[in-house]
């Protein structure tokens, strides 16, 4: 046998190893999906067949007793009031830092790297909610999250406005465009790869944040997704058909924003690096 034909059966062994290993990872994601649509005694054996009888009232039962318009409503509006504020402030202050070269920015540009060094604290950020008198609102939550995450967003922008050759600014200067309007007509649509990015990896934390919602939040009427399955599963703990359609409802916004943004992700996580 060859150097060549051994090669071959070598790397199409581990790859249908691989491939084997990888449907692994499936079996979970498959016993939730099959066990939600089934009656409460077969769901309770936590098995991988089908269902006797299809149970798709499972998932109106939990949509209903589990208040999920409501925790839904709430997760969309803190999640994209969120991500519109960092990403449209971390834009201008990524576009600013990058194109500017001078002590101020320099200055700017480590401030936000500090930001990904300090981890936000739940009681200091409770004291200055508090004093401010926004703590348990929709403005003191959208605010904290705005906080957390616009170092990371301006770390990811910065690097990929350095990558837009500066001559597209010049250009558009001699022809008598501001640098406001510059910036909107422009430069924006150049950013949309590292807005898809920026926009997914905040979605997820912030979407499946369970957490800081529970410190900051007070009303129940204002609970996200994560806390709404939180109740909903001391609730209902021992009726997995139910607790499984709670989590594939609360998990599908998110697998929908990923599967249309997915394309952008992988060039708006490298284009940054082309320059420093």
């Amino acid at each position: 046998m060859s150097y060549t034909s051994r090669h071959l059966k070598k790397a199409i062994t581990i790859n249908v190893i691989l491939m084997f290993l990888s449907l692994i990872v499936l079996v979970p994601l498959w016993m939730i999906v099959i066990n939600s649509f089934k009656d409460p005694g077969a769901a309770g054996s936590l098995n991988l067949h089908f269902p006797s009888a299809w149970q798709f009232q499972n998932y109106y039962y939990v949509f209903i007793e589990g208040k999920l318009l409501r925790a839904f409503l709430n997760s969309c509006f803190i999640t994209f009031s969120s991500v519109f504020i960092v990403l449209s402030t971390g834009s201008l202050a990524s576009f600013i830092i990058s194109r500017r070269k001078s002590i101020l920015t320099n200055i700017l540009f480590i401030f936000f790297l500090f930001g990904l060094v300090a981890p936000p604290q739940i009681v200091p950020t409770v004291k200055v909610l508090q004093t401010i008198g926004i703590h348990g609102t929709y403005a003191g939550i959208i605010l904290f999250y705005s906080g957390v995450f616009l170092p990371f967003a301006v770390l990811l922008m910065t690097g990929f406005i350095r990558s837009v050759p500066r001559e597209i600014d010049e250009s558009a200067i001699v022809d008598g465009c501001k640098t406001y309007y510059m910036f909107i007509k422009i430069i924006v649509p150049l950013l949309k790869p590292i807005f898809a990015t920026t926009l997914v990896l905040i979605f997820m934390f912030v979407w499946n944040d369970f957490n800081y919602p529970l410190y900051l939040l007070r009303n129940s009427r204002m609970w996200t997704m994560p806390m709404s399955v939180f109740n909903f599963t001391s609730a209902y703990g021992n009726l997995w058909n139910y607790v499984f359609a709670d989590l594939i409802m609360a998990s599908m916004p998110i697998i929908i924003v990923y599967f249309f943004a997915q394309n952008f992700i992988i060039s708006g996580l490298t284009s940054g690096a082309i320059k420093g």
